[in-house]
């Protein structure tokens, strides 16, 4: 059963230093990139019982998590990769192969930062282990505008007033779930 998903694109605000298009999808605010994964790939994905999913919301402790979680399954002995997004990458990303997750060996670790209620519905029939972590919101606000402000793909320019108030009104650098 695909998800059913409802989405449309909100008019930018130039008040708040829009650069990008931000999509709301089934209530929640998500870039292009993710909207075209699960538009076009998600019914598609095909989870397995062992793999481990990494599910947070941006800036919250991703990079954390995806370390304890290398770790303890190399058992301490294997150096960190310079990359983890190699050994974890996230599903929805456009950077994401998705023929090479369908390839990696078993167990899988994958991230997200998908909402648990648009993640592909083959992890939900599956025995999956999911990880979630969270942080307080005002420790994220100030972490992801220093992101925002480096990031390309973002290429925002406005101030931190302006970013927080675009944070608290869900218009693209926030989906909590």
């Amino acid at each position: 059963m695909a998800l059913h998903l409802k989405y449309e694109t909100l008019p930018k605000n130039p008040e708040l230093a829009e650069s990008f298009d931000v999509y709301m999808c089934n209530g929640y605010s998500l870039p292009s990139f993710a909207v075209k994964f699960l538009k076009e790939e998600a019914s598609l994905f095909e989870a397995r019982d062992d793999d481990v999913y990494i599910v947070s919301y941006p800036k919250t402790g991703t990079t954390w998590l995806k370390t304890m979680v290398y770790l303890i399954r190399n058992k301490h002995f294997q150096a960190l990769p310079k990359n983890l997004d190699e050994k974890f990458p996230y599903i929805e990303h456009a950077r994401t192969n998705y023929s090479s997750v369908k390839t990696m060996e078993s167990p899988r670790s994958l991230t997200t930062h998908l909402p648990y209620s648009l993640l592909p519905m083959d992890i939900h029939k599956k025995k999956c282990k999911i990880l979630y972590i969270t942080r307080n919101p005002r420790d994220v606000a100030v972490s992801y505008y220093h992101f925002a402000v480096m990031l390309a793909e973002t290429q925002y320019k406005g101030t931190f007033n302006q970013f927080f108030e675009r944070f608290l009104q869900d218009r693209g650098f926030s989906w909590f779930y």
